[in-house]
């Protein structure tokens, strides 16, 4: 049972992938590049069947660049397609062959690949039974598209063709009829016609080379198309100039001024009759005279309503237009076009001059640069050519005209004109006589002189407009002045300077000029006092620099004007709160330079000289050091500590019990090379909750010292709070040796809690140095008897 149904659906399937049916014409198809040949059998059409399928098959074509084009009247009625590659028993089409689109159904055409050998055509879905009617031809692609192209510019020009009696026949009835009726058609026509004009010249790209001016039929046919087109439309713009012509002039009828406007075409219309019928001219020239007349009267009502500019009538155009008509002009017409003609020409040369004339005196008025002495000589002489170019204003030879209210209008705007052209004549002369004055003061720079000169002629307001920039200059050169005086470090001079620029009010423009003169002023003295402070301060450091480590001349240094304000300024504008109070603390700041900074840096550095210095020149630093102490009136405690180092009438703090400090016995004679006193003085300031405390005082001596204690006693005085101390009872004093390390022992000291307790001792020695000792002080100890 299923074998049966297999082989069932298996026929089923055949039938229905039924094979294509080759269609072969006799006689066979040619490839040759031909006109069209009829595919049929034996001179019979082939003869299609509903449900079937068939093919033709194609030949390559002898040429490249072909087409194959085949004609079926019956192409509604089944589809086909052009294949290189087909199964005629099953599958048909494999791959097709695009068709070229002419907007025509019957016309299948396909571009051909040379290198195909067999084509073929198939046909499939035929709807109903027909004998079909077909055609086929090999042609060259650029010949049959441009033979389709022209047969559609044929079709447009056939349908747009103009009878070539329609001028003669609308110059007839042109007095009857409406332009606009027909330029509508004739418009149209010619838009088409130009755009088959343009298809068809697009076309001619097709043409290969070799074709251009041969016999080649199409290429013959593409010249005679062409020709017959341009002929087409010559005939056709022939037409709509007479049509445009009458109509622009129909419709300036009650529009004179638009009439106007078109004097220029119709005249030339009137002019070139070889391009319309007489007759037509004829008419044209009819309808011209009414709108002459007409126009006539327009001049009128441009006479009567002109006031302050031309009449705006183009009457000379007009005038000729008339006498073109070929019959007689009006009097009044020609009376009339003639004063406006003159009126207009006149007025156009006023108006010249009065604009010259404006152009002359903003050149002088917004002239940046400063007139030379001949400069104002020229444009004098300027100004009397436009006076002498100025037209006249009366019209005596055209009547009544010359009484109307327009020329009445134009005399006295000549007159005004020519009475400020006088007047700018005399102002340019007064100019030249002062001009060489101010450029004799500006060779000095003498701004004031020149600004004096200018304010005494100030009717020439031209003289204040070109020299607006000399305020400003004036202020720069007084300012660069002041600068300059400033650079210099001539203060004094730079003071008055300033202050003479505070005072000055001699400006072309005072009150323009007042904001920026205070702001100058304002900075200037601003600048005036910081260049003081600055210099006083850099002349006062340079000064703490070059004596930095002075010894001999202290007392000098501290003197010095070189601690001084360079300046003092006395003047005060007033105009910037700033500068209140400058000169106070600029004293103030190198007052601490000299009673603090310098003093500071002096003991800083001779200190440090002092520490490693030897003999004679230690002791002159240390006596340095002392004296520039008493010039310091700063806080800083390591200075005051290092001054009372080197000063041996200062006390030096023990403040510490059990430690040893360091101090210096200095020499307070002067008597180098024989026996000095040397003075010793400590301020014992222990901490303790005694009331009265007592204490041990440890000295180590040096070496100079130590050694000749063992022979005499090495002190020669020894006293607490001015209190002689003596070696008895229990206070001893006890020699160094070389049993205690040289070390000597004062005590026991009684000591206040509070206050001072100043232990002075003084020996002598036959040298004149420093020496170094260290001292202590520390709670007696119990000792045995």
């Amino acid at each position: 049972m299923l074998r049966k149904t297999l082989i069932f659906l298996a026929i089923i399937y055949l039938t229905g992938c039924a094979a294509y049916k080759e269609l072969k014409p006799k006689p066979e198809i040619e490839s040759q590049i031909n006109g069209f040949i009829e595919l049929q059998r034996s001179g019979k059409n082939f003869e299609l069947k509903p449900g079937k399928r068939y093919f033709v098959s194609f030949p390559a074509p002898a040429g490249s660049d072909a087409f194959l084009v085949i004609t079926a009247k019956e192409s509604g009625q089944f589809r086909a397609e052009l294949a290189t590659d087909f199964d005629k028993k099953k599958k048909g089409v494999l791959t097709a062959v695009e068709r070229e689109n002419f907007n025509a159904p019957e016309i299948f055409a396909y571009p051909l690949e040379q290198n195909v050998q067999n084509f073929y055509w198939v046909i499939e879905e035929v709807r109903s039974k027909i004998k079909i009617d077909l055609t086929y031809r090999y042609t060259e692609q650029w010949r049959f598209r441009y033979e389709m192209g022209a047969a559609g510019v044929r079709s447009i020009l056939e349908e747009n063709r103009t009878d070539r009696g329609a001028i003669e026949a609308f110059a007839a009835q042109a007095r009857q009829v409406r332009p606009a009726d027909y330029l509508q058609s004739a418009n149209h026509k010619n838009d088409q016609l130009l755009a088959a004009q343009k298809t068809l010249q697009n076309y001619e790209k097709l043409f290969p080379a070799f074709v251009l001016y041969s016999s080649d039929p199409a290429y013959q046919d593409y010249k005679a198309l062409s020709a017959v087109l341009e002929d087409e439309l010559d005939f056709l713009n022939r037409y709509l100039y007479v049509l445009e012509n009458f109509e622009a002039l129909e419709e300036t009828s009650g529009k004179p001024a638009l009439f106007m406007e078109r004097l220029a075409q119709y005249q030339s219309f009137v002019d070139k009759t070889g391009q319309a019928p007489l007759a037509a001219i004829d008419a044209f020239k009819e309808r011209l005279e009414v709108h002459l007349d007409e126009f006539n009267e327009y001049m009128d009502r441009r006479i009567a309503g002109t006031s302050g500019g031309t009449v705006g009538v183009n009457s000379t155009d007009a005038l000729a237009l008339y006498e073109s008509l070929g019959r007689t002009v009006p009097t009044d017409f020609t009376e009339k076009a003639g004063f406006i003609k003159e009126y207009d020409l006149r007025f156009r040369k006023y108006e010249q001059v009065k604009e010259q004339f404006s152009d002359l005196r903003n050149v002088v008025e917004n002239s940046t640069e400063w007139p030379s002495d001949g400069y104002f000589d020229q444009k004098r002489s300027q100004a009397a050519r436009l006076r002498s170019d100025l037209p006249s204003a009366g019209f005596s030879a055209f009547g009544k005209y010359n009484a109307s209210s327009l020329v009445s209008g134009f005399k006295k705007d000549v007159d005004q004109l020519r009475s400020a052209i006088n007047q700018t004549e005399t102002d340019y002369q007064q100019a030249e006589r002062i001009v060489p004055q101010i450029n004799a003061a500006r060779a000095n720079n003498n701004f004031g002189e020149m600004i004096r000169i200018i304010r005494n002629y100030s009717n020439l307001e031209f003289l204040t407009k070109i020299y607006a920039s000399l305020d400003q200059r004036s202020l720069q050169n007084q300012e660069n002045q002041i600068v300059s005086a400033l650079d210099g470090g001539q203060f004094a001079a730079a003071e008055t300077r300033l202050r003479d620029l505070h005072s000055d009010r001699s400006f072309i423009d005072y009150n323009t000029v007042l904001k920026r003169k205070n702001e100058l002023v304002g900075g200037l003295e601003d600048k005036l006092y910081s260049r003081v402070e600055v210099q006083s301060r850099e002349q006062a450091r340079q000064h703490m620099t070059e004596h930095q480590a002075e010894v001999n001349n202290v007392e000098a240094v501290y003197d010095s004007p070189k601690f001084d304000p360079v300046f003092v300024p006395q003047f005060s504008s007033g105009l910037s709160g700033n500068n209140t109070g400058r000169g106070a603390r600029l004293a103030a700041e190198l007052k601490n330079l000299k009673e603090n900074e310098y003093p500071a840096l002096s003991i800083k550095t001779l200190y440090d000289r002092f520490l490693a210095a030897k003999g004679s020149e230690a002791i002159h630093t240390a006596r340095a050091v002392v004296k520039h102490g008493t010039y310091y009136k700063g806080n800083e405690l390591t200075i005051k500590q290092r001054v009372g180092e080197c000063d041996p009438w200062a006390s030096k703090w023990i403040s510490k019990a059990k430690e040893y400090r360091k101090i210096f016995a200095l020499p307070v004679t002067e008597q180098p090379g024989t026996e000095n006193e040397y003075v010793l003085r400590f301020n014992i300031k222990i901490a303790s909750d005694a009331q009265f405390p007592t204490w041990d005082v440890y000295l180590k001596l040096p070496d100079e010292l130590a050694k000749e204690a063992a022979s005499k006693q090495w002190y020669t005085k020894m006293t607490l709070n001015k209190q002689e101390l003596k070696n008895e009872g229990r206070f001893r004093i006890t020699s160094p040796s070389a049993a205690n390390n040289f070390q000597v022992e004062i005590g026991p000291v009684s000591t206040l809690k509070s206050g001072d307790n100043v232990l002075e001792i003084h020996f002598n020695h036959k040298t004149w140095q420093v020496f170094e000792l260290s001292a202590m002080a520390q709670r007696p100890l119990l000792k045995k008897n």
